[in-house]
């Protein structure tokens, strides 16, 4: 085990340990607490300070670009936001779909009305035909 020399955590490596000790906020306040003049560290802390680094969507800060890139890539926040656009945006689809869809239904009753008044046009003009074909037919063949 490492044990960080600012915030006593403690770590399983030398690597998450140093990397904590380049990003974590805490830490980086102790460092700039304890040792004042060391210009990285104070740049790194004012960087963490004036959100230069600073996730859009949770707002947590990093001390480097890095530090944000990895975060941005597994930020919760993100993708609840990135999972809500995508929602909002299948909604709005499928709200427009159903619009098509009563329109369609609505062509498609007027379609129905209009067949039933053409085949009930066919039907009268049929009988009317029969009508003076018989009306012919007696006039023509049935004079006495």
């Amino acid at each position: 085990m490492f044990q960080c020399n600012y915030c006593k955590n403690h770590f399983q490596s030398i690597a998450v340990l140093n990397k904590h000790q380049k990003n974590d906020k805490r830490c980086l306040d102790i460092q700039f607490q304890n040792s004042p003049d060391s210009e990285v560290r104070r740049s790194s802390l004012e960087d963490v300070k004036n959100g230069e680094n600073s996730c859009k969507y949770c707002s947590r800060s990093f001390s480097g670009q890095k530090g944000l890139s990895c975060h941005n890539a597994v930020c919760p926040e993100k993708h609840k936001q990135e999972i809500q656009m995508i929602r909002d945006e299948y909604e709005k689809r499928i709200e427009d779909l159903r619009g098509v869809i009563v329109s369609m239904t609505k062509r498609e009753k007027q379609y129905k009305e209009d067949i039933t008044k053409c085949q009930d046009l066919l039907l009268k003009t049929s009988q009317n035909l029969d009508h003076l074909m018989d009306q012919h037919i007696e006039e023509t063949y049935c004079k006495e």
